[in-house]
């Protein structure tokens, strides 16, 4: 509870002990982000001797939205002067308030939780069929959270069901249903919904890693096969394009690939993803069939916590990326082993892991993943190259 000072010398009323006896208003506005914000917002509220119950707030992109709920029963305030108030707080902060009464609608004891998580390729209408679904069973929402960037839709919903018109286990198996006809992954928690499991997303790029525009000017300036620049469709073991990729860089110093790499850097809207997920939750994991310099690198800028990439062979004495040793088959690469390493280290079910990645899509570049690359930082080390 936030208590708000009462200033000075005003005249209190005596405290109710009933919330049914309190004279509750909530104030809620939208409007530019910005630091102190709060404060602002609420110190005059406190001069006026309320005292804030219940309060929610939330930053996105910018724009920052908030409602409390204050109690005035030790003040002679009415609706009128507390607008009054508002709109000095307003003027003040550029900041749109607007209040109401407010009566509080007691908890119900019988109440039924669920926490229900949906991950999978974004696409149009993934929220309205969720909701839509949850309404026809009678089911509430009673709080989400949801981010959709970089093509990787996550949205998290707090339920209430004791008003569901069908048993939880066939509700758990329509939400699924429902939701694998949109490609995406449903898990429902029924028990300890306040204390999230641990989950695991994993990032798997097959192909993608640079976009085709940029490779396709890359190549234009240097002769250099596409296949060998963008990757192709994941399969079992290294896939043939980075074997080729190989002997465009066969020769040169270990040094290299690490200037190759500092020349990537993840998108902002990446970044974004990344930083959301994490504040979730989740941990993250990227695995990509790509020099492990590369992928280590974007892993560090993106806070991912483990990354899987292909060890190129270097010449113990030169220091030189040696083609020789990757046709004999030194290049390894198992997604399958090291997410089940990671399910193992993490003490998790399988269930808890969820792969986003291109297997299935042909979306370039993968979902979750685009870089930026600086493409005179790589045609000034082919023409060192040449």
């Amino acid at each position: 509870m936030l208590t708000a000072a009462a200033g000075g010398k005003r005249k209190k009323k005596k405290r109710r002990n009933n919330v049914n006896e309190e004279k509750l208003f909530v104030i809620y506005g939208a409007g530019d982000d910005d630091i102190g914000l709060v404060g602002k917002i609420t110190s005059p509220l406190a001069e006026a001797g309320a005292n804030i119950v219940d309060l929610r707030q939330d930053a996105l992109h910018g724009l920052f939205t908030l409602y409390l709920i204050a109690d005035f029963s030790d003040t002679e305030a009415g609706i009128e002067e507390i607008r009054a108030i508002l709109a000095g707080a307003q003027e003040r902060t550029g900041f749109a308030l607007a209040v109401r009464p407010f009566q509080p609608v007691p908890r119900d004891p019988g109440k039924k939780n669920l926490l229900v998580i949906l991950v999978g390729e974004d696409k149009p209408g993934v929220a309205a069929k969720i909701s839509a679904t949850l309404g026809r069973y009678q089911i509430n929402i009673e709080f989400s959270k949801m981010i959709a960037r970089e093509g990787v839709f996550l949205m998290e919903l707090l339920l209430d069901s004791s008003r569901a018109t069908i048993p939880l286990p066939n509700l758990e198996k329509e939400i699924t249903v429902v939701m694998a006809n949109m490609k995406i992954k449903a898990t429902v928690q029924q028990e300890d919904v306040f204390n999230k499991k641990k989950r695991l997303i994993v990032f798997s790029v097959g192909k993608g890693l640079m976009p085709l525009e940029t490779a396709l000017e890359i190549a234009r300036h240097t002769g250099a096969e596409l296949p060998s620049l963008v990757g192709s469709r994941r399969g079992k073991g290294v896939p043939a394009s980075c074997r080729e990729a190989v002997r465009l860089l066969d020769n040169l110093p270990e040094e290299v690939l690490e200037k190759l790499a500092g020349s990537a850097k993840p998108a902002a809207a990446t970044q974004e993803l990344a930083q959301t997920l994490k504040t979730m939750g989740y941990r993250l994991d990227l695995a990509a069939p790509a020099a492990v310099s590369l992928v280590e690198h974007i892993a560090r800028l993106l806070g991912i916590d483990d990354a899987l990439g292909i060890t190129l062979p270097v010449d113990p004495d030169t220091r030189r990326i040696d083609l020789e040793a990757a046709e004999a088959g030194s290049l390894n690469y198992d997604e399958e082993g090291f997410i089940a390493e990671l399910i193992g280290r993490e003490k998790l079910q399988t269930e808890d892991v969820t792969v986003i990645g291109d297997r299935e899509t042909e979306r370039t570049p993968s979902p979750g993943i685009r870089l930026e690359w600086e493409i005179k930082t790589i045609l000034d080390l082919w023409n060192s190259r040449v």
